[in-house]
């Protein structure tokens, strides 16, 4: 079964994998968390991901557009 839900602290390793993979490259893990902490503590961000079987196997990052009406 598939769920989606917010990123929890314990999911950022398996995160960092998954970006290692499309990528190519090394994950700073130290970036990611602190990145990810300061994205927890804005509410114009909204990180989520997909949970397959217990298994962590994507991601999705959201960003709320505040639209303002231009006179």
């Amino acid at each position: 079964m598939l769920t989606i839900q917010k990123v929890e602290m314990e999911h950022l390793p398996t995160l960092a994998m998954l970006l290692e993979e499309l990528t190519g490259e090394k994950t700073n893990s130290t970036k990611l968390e602190e990145t990810y902490q300061r994205l927890l503590h804005n509410e114009n961000y909204e990180v989520l991901d997909a949970v397959y079987d217990g298994e962590l196997v994507g991601s999705v990052m959201g960003i709320y557009c505040e639209e303002s009406a231009v006179k």
